[in-house]
C-alpha cells in the first residue's frame, strides 16, 4: 500500500508508525489464517505482595523460592547447546511458559500490585529465531507478554502459541492490570485488537478490523481511556466517514466521540484522553478539538498556523505536548530536494484554555535529509528535557534539549548482546531512562535496558536470549507528567 503514496510518504510511514508498520512487515503478520484465539486462563488472583526471595542453584539443578503468599516456585536452568547460552525459566503454581529461548520470569500471581506504576513496563517477547536464512532455518516459538519492574523482575502476564501470535502492544492501563495487544485476524487483510487482563491472562477481542477498513486509518485503532483505563476508544471508518467510539470492555458502544469525513490515511483521527478522564483531545482536519466524554464539543484549541498537530502526552494539567507538521513551504523545513518536508516533526507545548502555545524544539535552518522525521516525544527530568528523534526505517535517537530549541545527541551505551541499529526512549524519570534497542531495519532482535541520564548502561530489563527475536514491542506505564 505504501507505493500509492510515493517514496516520501512511504518513508514517512515507516517512521511515524514504527511500532505498527514495522511489526506488520514481520513474519507474524504474514500468516494467512490465524488459529482460534488462545485463552490463557491461569487462575491467578490479584495479589499484593512484598516480593519474593530466591536461592539460585548450579546449572542443571533446581532451586526453590518462596513468595509473600507462601507459594513455592521451582526454577530450572536449561543450557542451549546450539548457542552456548545458559538461560533460566521460572515455573510456579501458576505456570509460566517454558522455553530455552525465553528469559527468566515469575508467574503473574507474584506481581506486587501495590508497587506497579511509573517505572514499570509491558514488553512483548518473541522466542522465534531471528532472521532465519531460509525455510529450513525457521524456528517458531511462543510469544510472551511480560510485566517488568524497574529492577528487571519479569512477570508473565499472557502467552500465545506460534500459530496465533500478536505483533505489537497497542496500549496499557496505567495501573498495569490490562493491555490491548494487536494481532493478525482471520485473513491476511484483517487485524484484531485483544484486551488482556494481566492478573489472570484472560483475553477477549475488542475490535476486529476487516478489509477494506484496515486500509483507511494509519495510526492507533484501539486505545484505553484515561486515567483509569476503564473503557476503550475505537477508531472506525467506512471510507466515507471516520469516527471514534467509546466502548465498554465488553464491546458495547457507549457513545460516538467525534466524526468527520474521511480524506486520507495520514489525516486520520488521532486522540489523547484528558488529564482527569472527563474529556479528550482529537486531532482532526482543521486542528485539535477538545471533546467531552459524551461527544459534545467543548472547543477548538489553538495550533500553529499551517500545521497539523497530534497530541503526544500531558505536560501538566493544562498543557500538553504535541508533534506538529508544517503543511507547506511557509511552515515546513526544506528537504534535500528543495521540497517542503511535511513529515518533519516539531514539538510544541499547547494549552487547553485555547491560548497560544510555544515551540519546544526548533526547525532546522539547513535542508533536511528526506529520511529525517524530526522529533516526536519529550520528557522533562529535573532541569533537563530529553527528546526523541526519529528517522527512516525506524531509526531513533535520544537527545537533550538546548535553551534555543536545538538538541545535543546522547551516546547510549548498550551491552554487546546485539549490534544496535536503532533505539528509542520508552520513558525518562528518577535519574534513569528506559531504552528499547533493536537490530535491523525490521527490528529483528530487540532488548529493553536502563541507562542513567548520561546514557550509560546500568542494567537489563528484558535481555535477548540466544538467537531469539527478543523484545518486539514495549509500552511504559508512565503517562502523565509531572
Amino acid at each position: 500500500m505504501l507505493e500509492e503514496f510515493g517514496p516520501i510518504v512511504g518513508a514517512a510511514v515507516s517512521a511515524i508508525v514504527v511500532d505498527m508498520a514495522g511489526r506488520m512487515s514481520m513474519r507474524s503478520f504474514m500468516i494467512a489464517a490465524a488459529a482460534a484465539l488462545l485463552l490463557v486462563a491461569c487462575g491467578a488472583e490479584e495479589l499484593i505482595e512484598s516480593g519474593s526471595t530466591t536461592t539460585a542453584g548450579p546449572a542443571g539443578s533446581s532451586s526453590t523460592s518462596t513468595s509473600g503468599t507462601g507459594e513455592s516456585t521451582t526454577t530450572t536452568e536449561m543450557v542451549t547447546t546450539t548457542t552456548g547460552v545458559t538461560t533460566t525459566t521460572t515455573t510456579s503454581t501458576v505456570p509460566v511458559t517454558i522455553d530455552p529461548h525465553l528469559p527468566t520470569a515469575f508467574s503473574s500471581s507474584e506481581i506486587p500490585w501495590g508497587t506497579v506504576g511509573d517505572g514499570w513496563y509491558l514488553a512483548l517477547y518473541d522466542s522465534s529465531k531471528a532472521a532465519p536464512t531460509g525455510p529450513s532455518d525457521v524456528r517458531e516459538g511462543p510469544v510472551v507478554l511480560y510485566l517488568v519492574g524497574p529492577n528487571g523482575a519479569r512477570y508473565e502476564a499472557a502467552s500465545w502459541a506460534p500459530d496465533d501470535r500478536p505483533w505489537s502492544i497497542g496500549d496499557v492501563r496505567p495501573d498495569g492490570t490490562a493491555a490491548v495487544v494487536i494481532g493478525t485476524g482471520v485473513t491476511f487483510d484483517d487485524t484484531k485488537w485483544i484486551l488482556v487482563d494481566l492478573p489472570t491472562g484472560a483475553m477477549q477481542t475488542v475490535h476486529a478490523a476487516t478489509f477494506p477498513e484496515t486500509t483507511y486509518g494509519w495510526g492507533p485503532y484501539v486505545k484505553l481511556t484515561r486515567p483509569s483505563g476503564t473503557n476503550l476508544v475505537v477508531y472506525r471508518s467506512d471510507g466515507v466517514d471516520e469516527w471514534l467510539e467509546r466502548r465498554s470492555p465488553g464491546g458495547s458502544v457507549l457513545t460516538t466521540l467525534y466524526r468527520q469525513p474521511y480524506v486520507d490515511a495520514f489525516g486520520s483521527l488521532r486522540w489523547m484522553y484528558g488529564y482527569d478522564g472527563t474529556s479528550l483531545l482529537v486531532t482532526h482536519h482543521g486542528g485539535i478539538a477538545h471533546v467531552a466524554n459524551d461527544g459534545v464539543l467543548i472547543g477548538e484549541l489553538w495550533v500553529p498556523s499551517d500545521h497539523r498537530c497530534e497530541p503526544v502526552r500531558w505536560w501538566d494539567s493544562d498543557t500538553f505536548l504535541a508533534t506538529c507538521y508544517g503543511l507547506g513551504p511557509a511552515s515546513a523545513p526544506i528537504d534535500e530536494y528543495g521540497n517542503p518536508h511535511t513529515y518533519y516533526g516539531q514539538l510544541w507545548l499547547l494549552e487547553t484554555d485555547g491560548s497560544a502555545g510555544t515551540a519546544l524544539t526548533a526547525l532546522p535552518t539547513e535542508p533536511v535529509y528526506i529520511g529525517d522525521f524530526g522529533h516526536h516525544d519529550a520528557w522533562p527530568a529535573g532541569s533537563a528535557t530529553f527528546v526523541s528523534w526519529t528517522g527512516d526505517c525506524g531509526a531513533s535517537a535520544a537527545q537533550v534539549l538546548r535553551s534555543d530549541g536545538t538538541t545535543d545527541a546522547i551516546a547510549i551505551s548498550i551491552p554487546p548482546e546485539i549490534i544496535v541499529d536503532g533505539w528509542s526512549m520508552v520513558d525518562v524519570g528518577d535519574g534513569r531512562m528506559a531504552i528499547y534497542a533493536w537490530q535491523g531495519c525490521g527490528a529483528d532482535v530487540g532488548v529493553l535496558v536502563v541507562a542513567d541520564l548520561t546514557g550509560s548502561f546500568t542494567h537489563d530489563l528484558v535481555p535477548v536470549i540466544g538467537d531469539s527475536r527478543g523484545v518486539i514491542s514495549v509500552r511504559g506505564l508512565a503517562e502523565v507528567y509531572p
